[in-house]
């Protein structure tokens, strides 16, 4: 793989993570506005929404160092 396309690869691996979480996100929101007043579904949302954009941002950290090996995986 070239150093672009493995870029490339780390991003899409990103995003989807982020999609995941908002996807998630949505779909509590939408369960709140049907009566569901689940504090244990806010607090999982959260925190999953909070360690997502964490890696999100670590990984864009990551990227931008040229002594990072991109391949490396980071898990979402």
């Amino acid at each position: 793989m070239s150093a672009t396309s493995d870029l490339i690869a780390y991003k899409d691996e990103t995003i989807a993570g982020l999609e995941k979480a908002l996807e998630a996100a949505v779909h509590a929101l939408r369960s709140y506005e049907h009566d569901n007043a689940s504090t244990e579904l806010a607090q999982a949302i959260a925190n999953h929404g909070e360690t997502t954009l964490a890696r999100a941002k670590e990984r864009q950290e990551k990227a931008h160092d040229p002594g990072t090996d991109l391949r490396a995986p980071f898990g979402i």
